[in-house]
């Protein structure tokens, strides 16, 4: 899947990547579609990361989307 998060968090970053997540800031994802090295439909299991910056500029934004839950099993 395709999951959007903040760089500052790097627990959560760590976590998506002991997944199997491939981390990658937003700016440079949008260089890689720009050049044709990849596109939204070939991306795989990824973490796109904002600027932390954007976080207050959002009011909840992303973060409401990707906050991380771990559960136990039932």
């Amino acid at each position: 899947g395709v999951v959007v998060g903040y760089d500052r968090n790097d627990k959560t970053v760590e976590a998506f990547r002991q997944a199997g997540f491939q981390p990658v800031r937003a700016a440079d994802l949008l260089a890689q579609f720009e050049r044709g090295e990849t596109s939204p439909d070939t991306l795989g299991d990824t973490l796109i990361l904002l600027p932390s910056a954007e976080l207050s500029r959002a009011r909840g934004g992303s973060h409401c989307m990707s906050m991380p839950l771990l559960r136990d099993s039932l």
